[in-house]
């Protein structure tokens, strides 16, 4: 895509992007026409079917600066009402009230309903009319890529967007007025803005996997990843891929990240690890209020979609509307305390597990079941398991597919192809062993029990610690 030396203006000290495609030729009817400068004009489009009244589009703006975070008053000094062709009584144009907070209005007519452009904030340039993006600088280095739609009607395609912030040191990640979508029962998503861990395929930009190596392989993706065309369809924004461990490895920063720089954990003092694959996604939704959503995937298998939000509730609301599932109609009656993980190493952490399942027991009326992972494996192991322990299992097959992904220090050429299969094969044996004997699917539940689990050290990991 074509961009122009004015694409990146800046308006009341905010820098935005003008998207590149031509939303309508603005045919202007009456009063002055849209501008035919090179240099973008910011404007406020107001649309309407119907017969408006000042009143309406002043009460209309304020909305505006409650909903949006593109939307600024430089915007509203050029007043562009755009409606079906005469269905707009002209005598407005000489409203005082309109000139006295506008410095220029202007009609656009279109033929029906279906040419209006949503009501909000669009720049005017060589006569057109363009997206209004509001540039963000990604200063915890969370994402790899920043990409636009091609086609904002369709946004099936992408294309990488080179913008760096202000300050000439990040990259800047582009995202649209909340205006311009209009969420419905076909398009529940509709405005969401999304960021993809760079292991989903998204048309038209490179997957990288968070490897040098890939990369060079690799070109762009023709076709998008089925759960990013789900997200499409439903309407949400894609306004990024972000960084990851090498193929999802468990890599830690600093010195096991080679071929890219760790994102920023924004908590605390910052210089904390953010710690696994999904880094970026995680990263990026921490420390940026502009991002509604981020999406991981499981390490082991990227094709378990991992969602990430700021609450359970997002996370539902997300899980429910791109995979065919329903609410549990109960809570689960178990709780499962497995003791080869417990005491916890850290005294504070493990005083806070003690607390939550009390307050887990309390909520479900039931005590918490105290068993061993390893006693169960022992007691009834699959066949497939030959006489192993649990441990002796799973450090093997684990071990196999870890080594397998390991490509940066050349460790996987050691791992043939059929050991990787095998390895690949026993950790399915023991998903299906798991499902069977300790965690079941439930119809009414979904899980017949609750499992405690721990997670983390309990204490800080600093970025610049050497790993062992």
């Amino acid at each position: 895509m074509a961009f122009n030396e004015f694409a990146r203006p800046t308006i009341a000290g905010i820098r935005y992007y003008v998207h590149p495609q031509a939303l309508t030729e603005g045919t202007v009817l009456h009063a002055s026409k849209l501008s035919t400068d090179a240099k973008p004009e910011p404007i406020i489009v107001i649309s309407t079917a119907n017969v408006i009244q000042a009143g309406y589009i002043l009460s209309t703006l304020s909305n505006f600066a409650k909903l949006d975070d593109v939307y600024t008053e430089e915007f509203g000094k050029t007043l562009v009402i755009q409606t079906v062709a005469n269905s707009v009584d002209l005598s407005i144009m000489l409203d005082v009230q309109l000139f006295k907070r506008f410095t220029s209005v202007r009609i656009s007519e279109v033929e029906s309903e279906d040419h209006l452009l949503p009501s909000g904030p669009y720049f005017q340039q060589d006569g057109r009319i363009h997206q209004a993006w509001r540039l963000y600088a990604d200063d915890l280095n969370a994402f790899v890529l920043i990409v636009i739609p091609n086609d904002v009607r369709s946004p099936t395609k992408f294309s990488v967007l080179d913008a760096m912030a202000a300050d000439g040191i990040h990259k800047a990640v582009a995202v649209p007025s909340r205006l311009y979508a209009t969420r419905s029962e076909s398009l529940p998503l509709a405005g969401m803005r999304i960021a993809l861990k760079d292991c989903f395929n998204l048309a038209g930009v490179k997957t990288t996997m968070s490897s040098r190596a890939y990369t060079q392989v690799y070109g762009p993706e023709r076709e998008n990843a089925a759960f990013v065309t789900k997200l499409l369809s439903l309407g949400a924004w894609v306004v990024g891929k972000t960084k990851m461990t090498n193929f999802a490895s468990s890599d830690e920063p600093t010195d096991q990240w080679i071929d890219d720089i760790c994102p920023i954990n924004p908590r605390g003092d910052q210089y904390q690890s953010p710690s696994g694959s999904s880094s970026g996604a995680a990263a990026a939704l921490a420390g940026y209020p502009w991002l509604d959503q981020s999406i991981g995937a499981d390490s082991s298998d990227f094709d378990v979609v991992g969602i990430l939000g700021r609450n359970l509730q997002s996370i539902h609301d997300l899980l429910s509307l791109t995979h065919d599932v329903s609410d549990a109609k109960k809570f689960p009656s178990t709780i499962l305390y497995p003791e080869d993980f417990f005491p916890h190493s850290n005294k504070n952490q493990q005083a806070m597990v003690d607390d939550f399942v009390t307050a887990l027991e309390k909520f479900l009326g039931v005590k918490a079941v105290k068993f061993s992972l390893a006693e169960r494996w022992r007691q009834c192991p699959p066949s497939e398991a030959g006489g192993r322990s649990i441990t002796e299992y799973l450090a093997q097959s684990a071990m196999v597919v870890h080594l397998s992904l390991d490509l940066p220090r050349g460790i996987g050429e050691a791992v043939s192809q059929q050991e990787f299969q095998k390895g690949r094969a026993e950790l399915e044996v023991f998903r299906q062993w798991f499902d069977e004997m300790v965690l079941s699917s439930d119809p009414v539940t979904k899980s017949d029990a609750i499992m405690i689990m721990p997670y983390g050290m309990g204490g800080p990991k600093y970025r610049d610690a050497p790993n062992r």
